[in-house]
């Protein structure tokens, strides 16, 4: 019986360490953003608005993955500190 906490902090630690990464992926993608935004980087053969837009959804897209996966566990947003950064 003493290895059940004991496995729910090691669950916990692995939590808190996916939502450490996630946020440095959103720093990540917001340098990017912020960087390319005012000429954003699309293929030689696709029109410029079209691709615009294409690269912004790539970049939503990214971020909100982990997210929709993140829902069907909203508890972990609330619980820990580095889930209360990224909601």
């Amino acid at each position: 019986m003493e290895t059940r906490p004991k496995i729910q902090e090691e669950l916990g630690n692995k939590y808190k360490n996916v939502l450490e990464q996630y946020l440095k992926e959103l720093k990540i993608m917001d340098d990017i953003y912020k960087d390319n935004k005012d000429k954003p980087p699309i293929p030689k053969n696709m029109p410029t608005n079209s691709g615009s837009i294409a690269w912004a959804r790539s970049i939503i897209t990214r971020i909100k993955t982990p997210i929709d996966k993140f829902k069907s566990k909203h508890d972990i947003l609330t619980r820990y500190d580095e889930g209360m950064q990224s909601a």
